[in-house]
């Protein structure tokens, strides 16, 4: 009768093993995906606010003149202005330099 050959794992290399496997697909796929997505492709302009104006209103207008934000939710492209600008808030200044993406 042969006797079955029975392997022996060392556990803490297989989890050792693991893990950098799994870290480096997520690395890849981090860096992957912010290559797709983005934003230094993208154009942008700079307008200046006038008294009255807010993210709200100027959002609109984009939406309007801007065939980038032509299909977006206003929301989406306050979002956009707020990251563009590193504005933590909704609050702007008249005659405030403000960067738009556009197309």
């Amino acid at each position: 009768m042969k006797k079955k050959k029975v392997i022996k794992i060392n556990l803490k290399k297989f989890i050792r093993a693991l893990v950098l496997i799994i870290g480096i697909t997520i690395l890849i796929t981090f860096l992957a995906t912010k290559s797709i997505y983005s934003y230094d492709k993208i154009k942008s302009k700079t307008i200046y606010t006038d008294k009255g104006d807010t993210l709200w209103s100027i959002a609109l207008k984009e939406k309007e003149n801007n065939n980038y934000y032509k299909d977006k939710n206003i929301r989406e492209i306050i979002y956009d202005i707020k990251k563009l600008n590193s504005i933590s808030d909704s609050t702007i200044f008249p005659g405030e330099a403000i960067k738009i993406y556009y197309e």
